[in-house]
């Protein structure tokens, strides 16, 4: 997953991160700025495409990616 998550950092697509198994419909949305084995720092974007702050984030608690599905696509539109 470090290697993967590396690459999205090198790439800076945005992407749904999901790093809560307790609230498993809850995820956060941005680009990856920065990452190692054991942080990630997240720029995220807002519902409304807009700059929402910086998050440092534990690698080890991020469980799964989304990367160009149906909301990345249409939050692109939003980000132009």
């Amino acid at each position: 997953m470090l290697q993967y998550i590396t690459a999205l950092s090198a790439a800076r697509e945005p992407v749904c991160l999901y790093d809560d198994r307790e609230t498993p419909a809850k995820f956060r949305f941005g680009k990856i700025m920065y990452a190692n084995e054991t942080e990630l720092l997240l720029y995220e974007i807002s519902r409304y495409g807009a700059f929402d702050g910086l998050s440092l984030l534990q690698t080890a608690n991020v469980y799964r990616i989304e990367k160009n599905g149906q909301y990345q696509e249409r939050m692109k539109i939003l980000m132009q």
